[in-house]
């Protein structure tokens, strides 16, 4: 049998052209199949990609010598806390988030699957229908989930790992748990949301676009849990995309001090959710964010007295 395994996973490399393989709960075989099938994967195609379904921490497993990756539940969560349940702020959620950055090798935090939902959970709009159902002042509806679900999307596509979609979520697919989340997909467009599907379209057109989002290094900038904000840099081979996030029901005016992300008088700055530019003034950078929503920055223009 054990061969027998292995023979298949090879075969689909080899004939199929796949570019890899998510391992059901994995951690209930023993970790020397793992071992061998590593090496026969590997083998068979050395950029092929080993995702393993890990539930918690799954530092034994991210080392080298099992597997690439795993389906980042924790991620999940955590920001689920943060933005649907609402049980603590920005603050708390950028030092748990970099507890397990810290936890894991750093080469490992760049491959994770960060997913918000998945086949064996709520879809993600239900877990906040039920999560804002609780608040006071809120009421839980379809389209107030939605709309505090927008900052999360914004961090799960701007954060170190590979943002995981579970089909559906793109269009506004709800359910509870196993089996109400498989329900199958709705290919009538009719029946699609689509201001939450162009959300999507921008968050992956953003990150083809902006080398950071994807390979940079993740500096956090600030927190303001009563304003709901937080704020972070991604950096990558002199190019930096700033991030910042309203988990609040109001809309917030930001002041960017000239010193967090070393803007100079005279920049422009491009904000790519709303294809907005903004000039850097005597002040800093100032802007303002609807409720639960966000913005996504890059340099645009910089005067010849910055340069070089």
């Amino acid at each position: 049998m054990r061969r027998y395994l292995l023979s298949v996973a090879t075969y689909w490399i080899r004939e199929g052209g796949i570019d890899g393989w998510r391992l059901d709960v994995p951690n209930e075989i023993e970790p020397t199949f793992w071992l061998e099938f590593r090496d026969k994967v590997k083998g068979a195609k050395g950029e092929a990609y080993i995702a393993g379904e890990i539930w918690r921490d799954a530092r034994f497993w991210l080392w080298g010598k099992y597997f690439d990756s795993m389906m980042n539940y924790i991620f999940r969560d955590l920001v689920l806390a943060c933005f649907a349940q609402r049980r603590y702020g920005p603050s708390v959620l950028d030092f748990l988030l970099g507890l397990w950055r810290l936890r894991y090798p750093e080469g490992a935090n760049f491959a994770l699957l960060n997913l918000l939902g998945s086949h064996d959970t709520a879809r993600v709009i239900t877990a906040f229908q039920e999560g804002l159902g609780h608040q006071p002042h809120h009421t839980g509806s379809y389209e107030e989930a939605i709309e505090h679900l927008r900052p999360a999307l914004i961090l799960q596509f701007t954060y170190p790992g590979a943002p995981m979609i579970y089909y559906g979520d793109e269009v506004g697919l709800t359910g509870g748990p196993d089996p109400e989340c498989r329900a199958p997909m709705p290919w009538d467009p009719e029946r699609w949301h689509e201001g939450l599907l162009s959300l999507y379209r921008k968050l992956i057109s953003l990150r083809r676009e902006l080398p950071p989002l994807r390979r940079g290094f993740f500096q956090p900038l600030w927190t303001e849990d009563s304003r709901g904000i937080y704020a972070f840099m991604r950096r990558h081979q002199g190019e930096k995309v700033a991030v910042i996030l309203n988990a609040s029901d109001l809309v917030q005016r930001i002041k960017i001090e000239n010193s967090w992300i070393r803007t100079e008088k005279g920049q422009v700055w491009r904000e790519h959710l709303r294809e907005a530019h903004l000039e850097v003034k005597e002040e800093g950078l100032i802007l303002e964010i609807e409720p639960n929503f966000g913005a996504i920055l890059s340099l645009a223009y910089c005067p010849a007295s910055s340069k070089g």
